[in-house]
Parts: structure tokens; sequence; C-alpha cells
């Protein structure tokens, strides 16, 4: 009889260290999609959180001043306007596509 409480003992032992393994997994896991989750500027949109953008705006439309806040720590001010944003940093005459020429 002694015999099968030593064996239903290590039984049960095995049963806890088994839960704790899978318990520090689900811990690790957990951790680990937190962890990128902070370092990705948490979860919003297309990856964006409110803090990661922020728009402040300063008189009309053509006055505004941008801050974005990066998950590691700095924070980069575009005081431009959105008209000279938007804008295309190519001259006319430079264009998307350029023609081709083979050399012989």
């Amino acid at each position: 009889m002694a015999f099968l409480q030593f064996i239903f003992f290590i039984f049960l032992v095995g049963i806890f260290f088994i839960a704790v393994f899978i318990y520090n997994v689900y811990i690790n896991i957990h951790r680990t999609i937190k962890n990128v989750k902070d370092q990705m500027g948490g979860s919003g949109s297309y990856g964006q959180s409110s803090r990661q953008s922020s728009y402040s705006r300063r008189g009309s439309e053509e006055n505004t001043s941008r801050a974005n806040h990066r998950a590691d720590g700095d924070v980069i001010y575009d005081q431009r306007s959105r008209k000279e944003a938007n804008q295309k940093i190519f001259s006319k005459d430079e264009g998307e596509y350029v023609d081709f020429v083979e050399e012989k």
C-alpha cells in the first residue's frame, strides 16, 4: 500500500511541475507580446496609437505643428504648413518614370 502512495505522490509532483512549466510559458508569451506592443507604440489602427502621433493645431489650417512621439522616447516636431509638408520635392521635369536606354 505504501508503494502505491509513493507512486501517487510522484504523479502529483510531476503534474505540479508540468503546471508550473505551462504557467511560465504562458506568462513569458504575454510578457513578450506586451513588450512588442510597447515598442511598436501601443495598439491602434495600423500600429499607431494616439501617443505615437499627435497633431495640435495653431490658428488656421495652414499653421499646424505636428509632434511625432516615437517608442524610443525621441520627439520629432514638424513646423511646416500642410501645403509645404504635402508638396512634392521633385521638379516638374523629374518624374516617377525614366526612359530606359540600353547600353551596348
